[in-house]
């Protein structure tokens, strides 16, 4: 039988990542005042105190950014979204396992701007216009 992070799985094995929730295609933007918009910023946290699993939270809900980690998890309690879950190898070290999660985070924020790279450069534009 295999335990988890989320308790007692018989016998389904639990594997190492399962993506998030979240309609990454239709985020709402979060515009910066220099020009550079953000659809998601990202946090991973564990909510066990082995570090056994980490869950991608965004920070940029709604459009704004969250004031702080306490505020993003507070959310992912109340919703459940999340932009994915790791768990940690059986015989993975932190490090290899935070390097891993670190790179699935670059890859949704690499992704991201290239799905939005249109919307970014329209509102640079803006912003340059402007001054």
């Amino acid at each position: 039988m295999a335990d988890s992070a989320f308790g007692n799985t018989g016998n389904i094995p639990i594997p190492d990542w399962y993506n998030g929730n979240i309609d990454l295609d239709n985020r709402q933007i979060y515009k910066h005042p220099d020009g550079y918009i953000q659809t998601e910023h990202s946090i991973g946290t564990g909510f066990d105190p082995g570090d056994k699993y980490s869950i991608r939270l965004p920070q940029i809900i709604n459009g704004k950014p969250v004031a702080n980690e306490q505020a993003a998890r507070d959310y992912f309690m109340k919703t459940g979204e999340h932009l994915g879950i790791d768990w940690r190898g059986e015989n993975e070290t932190p490090s290899s396992f935070y390097k891993r999660t670190d790179d699935r985070s670059n890859a949704i924020h690499e992704r991201q701007a290239q799905f939005y790279k249109q919307e970014m450069n329209d509102w640079r534009q803006k912003v340059e216009a402007a001054r």
